[in-house]
């Protein structure tokens, strides 16, 4: 009797449409930033790896504003079906707490999908600061409190937040001093204007050689193959200040697990090609992989750690 019904059953599942495997077609990666940054490079070396993973076009959309967090939102917002993507640095872990009302939340509208890169920063000092090593700027910041100015690229920035988490853990009295940018930050430092600040390695570099500006520190456990002579925070003495600048993928909550991993693997695989790795040394950077629920975790830590600093220091943009 049950045999009819297992060969219409049979029938039916055979004339039904095989279900797509991911992706069937285009992705779309949001990048928060504008076009030709670091942020940008990072996230158009991820979409090319990608592309050549899943054999579909990864196309990069920059959505700016607001220090990011268009960006993010507009992420946030989409379909979660694995076909938009949010390209992740620290400012999304930052804004949380930077702004008053960013328009989301890391832990409620975004899973984390894979890391990519990492990328240190350097603390440099104009050399007329007669301090040679990281311990000597912290000694003599509290020898001469309220005097000591510190330049960054903007209000809320890594940069900025990175000179706070020094700040604040050491307890020191310094003198913020924001720009519109990173360049116009460094320009003053050279010429005396301010007389500290956190940069990229492949941005100092230069001034670093010429001996423009002098290198105390860099904010990675290990040292920097385009910097090996400076000692890292953690020589240094000052094992918490690690502190780098992070890029990797989110997608919106709720995307179906299967997805995640698919991307994450496809991460992965990219990342094993000789070539991105010449690519982020070129870049200052080197590669950076996880598993998707370790990198969801980093995240959320990261949230959690500099909200800690942005509160103690007060820091808030409307």
């Amino acid at each position: 009797m049950l045999r009819p019904a297992l060969l219409a059953l049979a029938a039916l599942l055979a004339a039904a449409p095989a279900r797509a495997e991911y992706p069937e077609r285009p992705i779309r990666l949001i990048v928060a930033f504008a076009a030709g940054g670091g942020s940008d490079l990072q996230a158009r070396l991820m979409a090319a790896g990608l592309s050549a993973q899943l054999r579909q076009p990864v196309v990069v959309e920059n959505r700016t504003g607001a220090g990011g967090n268009i960006g993010a939102v507009a992420a946030a917002q989409a379909e979660p079906d694995g076909y938009t993507l949010l390209a992740t640095t620290p400012a999304l872990a930052i804004n949380e707490s930077l702004y008053a009302r960013p328009g989301y939340s890391v832990a409620r509208d975004f899973v984390g999908v894979a890391p990519w890169a990492t990328s240190p920063m350097t603390f440099v000092v104009n050399p007329a600061l007669p301090v040679n090593t990281l311990a000597d700027l912290v000694g003599y910041v509290r020898a001469n409190p309220g005097r000591v100015t510190y330049a960054s690229g903007g209000i809320g920035l890594i940069t900025h937040i990175g000179q706070e988490l020094l700040k604040y853990q050491q307890r020191l009295d310094m003198v913020h001093v924001p720009y519109r940018g990173q360049a116009p930050a460094i320009t003053d430092l050279i010429a005396g204007q301010v007389q500290m600040s956190l940069d990229s390695p492949i941005s100092s570099l230069g001034f670093i050689r010429a001996g423009r500006l002098r290198a105390l520190a860099i904010t990675s456990a290990t040292r920097s193959a385009i910097l090996p002579e400076v000692p890292t925070v953690v020589e240094a003495g000052f094992p918490d200040l690690v502190a780098e600048v992070w890029y990797g993928l989110a997608a919106p909550a709720r995307t179906p697990p299967a997805v995640v991993a698919r991307l994450n693997a496809a991460i992965q695989a990219a990342q094993a090609v000789p070539e991105a790795r010449v690519q982020e040394e070129q870049a200052g950077a080197e590669l950076s992989s996880s598993g998707a629920a370790e990198y969801d975790l980093f995240m959320r830590a990261e949230v959690a750690r500099w909200g800690e600093v942005i509160r103690a220091a007060r820091i808030q943009v409307e």
